[in-house]
């Protein structure tokens, strides 16, 4: 065998798999949770170009994030658009998600926390938030989203963790996912000294639907992504209900926006 021979065999090797959907693993999973705006509270797990699996490179020792500057409320939008409310009549003026047209190349939910780095999280979180308790533990459902409970003098919510790859820069990245959470008004945008950008999604409105204990609930959202420079994107949902206790839940989201941005670098650092 000749030595190209040899060099096209090792390059003949099959492409990874396409990236698991939300719908597909509740449609198997045992609790399904429906959501009335088509993806407002869950979203979309789809949100960068793949461009070639093997361009992403996991890197769990990644040096922690630098924290934006500036209040998040100052964050300027990612764009000028504005769209059109999915129903005139609704006051809030909340628009259905859009898919993006291009995929991650392992979209949020992907990537599996081992126990020590969700107790690490944890410890940063609840560091970065005195004021807040957070649960001893994280209840992980079938798509890898890590759900912790959030207790104040308010009540209870909920954060929600998740993480993936993307290829291409980290602006793309944002670019591809900027109306999947609902809103009619683009994302806020800031992008670090060190290249990393963060995406701070306005608060929207759904009704959660439990077909195990067969129990709604009204329910707000909102949504922080992370893209950093190395290909790892993470999220985090903070909910004003437990999805998997829908008896726990608050009138108002859990944390600031500023108190949910402070969680960016803790979990994109510990990854």
């Amino acid at each position: 065998m000749t030595v190209e021979e040899e060099l096209r065999g090792a390059l003949d090797v099959p492409v990874p798999p396409a990236t698991t959907t939300l719908e597909g693993v509740l449609r198997r999973g045992r609790r399904r949770l429906f959501v009335r705006r088509a993806g407002a509270v869950l979203g979309t797990l789809a949100v960068v170009a793949i461009m070639g699996f093997g361009s992403v490179v996991w890197n769990w020792n990644q040096a922690r994030p630098m924290t934006p500057g500036g209040s998040p409320g100052d964050w300027p939008r990612a764009s000028g658009l504005v769209r059109k409310p999915a129903d005139p009549q609704h006051t809030n003026g909340e628009c259905d998600p859009q898919m993006p047209t291009a995929l991650m190349a392992r979209g949020f939910g992907a990537e599996r926390f081992s126990t020590d780095q969700l107790r690490t999280w944890r410890d940063k979180a609840q560091e970065v938030l005195p004021s807040l308790a957070l649960g001893a533990q994280a209840v992980r459902d079938d798509l890898n989203m890590y759900e912790y409970e959030v207790t104040d003098e308010g009540g209870t919510g909920s954060l929600r963790l998740s993480a993936g790859f993307f290829a291409g820069s980290p602006s793309k990245a944002a670019d591809e996912a900027m109306w999947v959470a609902g809103g009619c008004q683009a994302p806020r945008r800031v992008t670090a000294r060190d290249g990393t950008v963060y995406q701070l999604y306005d608060v929207v409105s759904s009704t959660l639907w439990d077909t195990t204990s067969q129990k709604s609930a009204p329910a707000k959202m909102q949504t922080l992504h992370v893209y950093r420079p190395d290909g790892a994107a993470f999220r985090i949902d903070q909910l004003s209900v437990v999805p998997t206790n829908l008896d726990k839940r608050r009138e108002s989201l859990p944390l600031t926006e500023s108190q949910l941005v402070r969680l960016g670098p803790a979990i994109a650092g510990v990854a």
